[in-house]
C-alpha cells in the first residue's frame, strides 16, 4: 500500500510514472485516457491528498459491516475513544503482578467462546504473556476440578484439535519449541518472526479454526496476514522504540470485528506521507535516489526538463503543495528543486549516469553501473558499496574456502538480529587463519572487534557506520556458513544467539540475494 515502508515504494513510483506519462499527453494529467486507478483503504485519514495527487474523484463512507468499539484501559477504567468512562473493569481472575488486568480481559472473551488478539512490541514479550496466561487457563481448570468451587470456570477447549495441533509442531524440521509445548494445550500461542515459517502456519490455522482462544504476536501481524478476532489488545503504545503511528494502530485494530466471522469489535489499546523522504525535516531518502535512476535508465525521463516534471508528478510534491496559498500557481518549492538538483548531482559524481550532448540539447544517459543497480533492485548506495566490494576482491580473491565467496552473496541490508559482540568475537578467536585472512581481506578489523565487546564504540561518522555494517555483515556470512555445512537449524540459532525463524527467513534472504530464488 502507499506508504507502508517496503511495499508502498514500488506502488507511489508506479502511479508517478503514469501521472507522468499522463501530464506528458494532456494539460491536466488525467488518468481518464485508457487508464483507470481504483483505490480503496479503511485505515487513511487523509484520503483528500490521494485524490487531489491522483486526480480522483472521491467517495468516503463511515459504515462498517460489523461495529467497532474501541477502548482505553487506565488502571481499572475502560473509557470510549472520546474519553467518556464506559465501565470500571473488575477482572474475573485477578493475577498478582499482572496490573493492566491482561489475564482478566482475555478471560472475559475467552470465557464466552470468542478469541483475543494480543499486540506486543518484542517477541521476548509474546513468549512471556503466552506463558502467563496458559499458566493461569491451568490453575483455573485445576481449582475448578479439584474443589468443585463456584467462580470462574474453566476455559472450553478443544482438547482434541490441539493434541493434533501439539503433533503437526512436533512434525517440523525445527521439532516443538519448549514454550509453545507448554502453552499450546491450554488455547495459548505466540507468532512472532522467531517462529519458522511452518510453525507460524500451524498457529494462524489453529487460530482461524478457534483452537487456539488467544494469541500474543508482534505488529508484523497487523498486516498480510488474515486473523480476525473478537478483542484486540495493544499491550503497549511504544513498539520498536517509537509511539505506534496512526496507520498501524489502525491496521492492529482492524483485526477486531471481521464480518462473517463476529458481530461486533473491541480493541483497547500519522496521515500517510510519501516514501520519498523519511521524516519531516530528514530531507531526501535513498529512494528519491533510486526513484529518478530508475526513470532515466528506463528511458522515461531523459532531459532536466522531464526529471524535474516526473518529481512534480510524485507524492511528495502533492504533499509539499497541500495546504499552501493557491496564489503560488502550483510552483514547485525550492526545497524540492534543490533535492532533485542534489540527487542528480550525486547521480553523476559517482557515475551512474552521465550527460550526453545532442546539439544543444542535454540528455541523461544511464553508466553501465547506473544499469546494473536497476537491475539487481539495489539503492544506488547500496550498489555503490558492493561495487567497491567486487574492485577490492579482483585484487585478491580466496579460494582456500567458502567464505569469501559466500560474503560476496550476503546480502547487505540484512539486519536480521542483534548482535552479541562477545560472542562474535570468541567466535572470531576460534576462526582458522585462512578464514581470518578472508575477514582481513573484506575489512574486519580485531581492534574495532575489541572495542565493540568493551562498549566504547558508537557508529558516529560515516567511515565507522561503513565499518560497522562490514563486521555485521562478515557475522553473517559465518552463520550462512554452518547453513551451508548443512548444520541443523537449532545448532545455528543457539550458537549465533538468534531464533530458529530468524536463521530461515536469513537463508531465504540470501537465496534471493544471490540470484539463486
Amino acid at each position: 500500500m502507499v506508504g507502508d515502508s517496503g511495499r508502498g515504494y514500488l506502488l507511489e513510483l508506479l502511479l508517478t510514472k503514469i501521472r507522468f506519462i499522463a501530464q506528458k499527453r494532456t494539460d491536466k494529467g488525467s488518468f481518464s485516457d485508457g487508464v483507470q486507478i481504483v483505490g480503496m483503504s479503511a485505515t487513511l485519514p487523509n484520503l483528500s491528498l490521494l485524490a487531489g495527487w491522483l486526480g480522483a474523484e472521491l467517495y468516503q463512507t463511515d459504515f462498517r459491516p460489523v461495529p467497532l468499539q474501541e477502548h482505553l484501559k487506565v488502571g481499572r477504567d475502560i473509557y470510549d475513544n472520546r474519553l467518556s468512562l464506559v465501565r470500571k473493569f473488575s477482572p474475573a481472575i485477578d493475577v498478582k503482578g499482572d496490573e493492566d488486568h491482561i489475564v482478566g480481559l482475555s478471560y472475559e472473551t475467552v470465557s464466552e467462546g470468542h478469541s483475543v488478539l494480543l499486540f506486543c512490541p518484542s517477541k521476548n514479550w509474546c513468549e512471556k504473556l503466552a506463558d502467563g496466561i496458559a499458566r493461569e487457563f491451568y490453575n483455573l481448570r485445576n481449582n475448578t476440578e479439584g474443589e468443585g468451587k463456584a467462580g470462574p470456570q474453566a476455559v472450553c477447549l478443544d482438547h482434541a484439535g490441539l493434541v493434533d495441533v501439539i503433533a503437526q509442531l512436533r512434525r517440523t524440521p525445527a521439532g516443538l519449541d519448549p514454550i509453545l509445548q507448554r502453552t499450546v494445550p491450554w488455547g495459548v500461542g505466540f507468532h512472532h518472526a522467531g517462529l519458522t515459517f511452518d510453525e507460524r502456519d500451524i498457529l494462524e490455522g489453529a487460530f482461524r479454526q478457534g483452537l487456539i482462544k488467544v494469541l500474543a504476536a508482534t505488529s508484523t501481524l497487523s498486516s498480510g496476514v488474515n486473523l480476525p478476532a473478537r478483542r484486540v489488545i495493544i499491550r503497549t503504545p511504544t513498539f520498536n522504540g517509537r509511539l505506534l503511528d496512526p496507520l498501524t494502530y489502525k491496521q492492529m485494530a482492524g483485526r477486531a470485528g471481521r464480518k462473517g466471522v463476529d458481530t461486533q469489535g473491541k480493541r483497547h489499546s500519522t496521515p500517510i506521507s510519501s516514501c520519498l523522504v523519511k521524516r519531516e525535516g530528514d530531507g531526501v531518502t535513498t529512494s528519491m535516489l533510486r526513484a529518478i535512476l530508475e526513470i532515466i535508465v528506463g528511458g522515461v525521463a531523459s532531459t532536466p526538463q522531464d526529471v524535474r516534471l516526473y518529481a512534480s508528478c510524485t507524492l511528495l510534491a502533492a504533499s509539499t503543495r497541500w495546504g499552501r496559498d493557491p496564489s503560488d500557481g502550483g510552483a514547485e518549492p525550492e526545497t524540492n528543486k534543490g533535492a532533485i538538483e542534489a540527487c542528480v548531482e550525486w547521480l553523476m559524481e559517482n557515475e551512474f549516469i552521465n550527460i550526453q550532448k545532442e546539439g544543444e540539447e542535454e540528455r541523461f544517459a544511464p553508466s553501465l553501473l547506473g544499469a546494473a543497480s536497476l537491475s539487481s533492485s539495489l539503492s544506488p548506495p547500496e550498489a555503490l558499496g558492493i561495487f567497491a566490494d567486487l574492485q577490492r576482491a579482483m585484487k585478491g580473491f580466496v579460494l582456500e574456502n567458502d567464505l569469501h565467496t559466500l560474503y560476496l552473496i550476503t546480502p547487505v541490508y540484512a539486519e536480521w538480529t542483534t548482535i552479541d559482540w562477545y560472542q562474535f568475537f570468541c567466535l572470531w578467536e576460534q576462526l582458522p587463519s585462512s578464514m581470518k585472512r578472508v575477514a582481513e581481506l573484506v575489512g574486519v578489523q580485531e581492534g574495532f572487534l575489541a572495542r565493540s565487546v568493551s562498549g566504547k564504540l558508537v557508529a558516529k561518522t560515516d567511515k565507522q557506520r561503513r565499518q560497522m555494517a562490514i563486521h555485521k555483515r562478515f557475522f553473517t556470512t559465518l552463520v550462512l556458513q554452518d547453513l551451508v555445512k548443512e548444520v541443523p537449524l537449532a545448532v545455528v540459532a543457539s550458537r549465533y544467539n538468534c531464533n530458529r525463524g530468524q536463521v530461515q527467513s536469513l537463508q531465504q534472504s540470501a537465496s534471493t540475494y544471490a540470484g539463486w530464488g
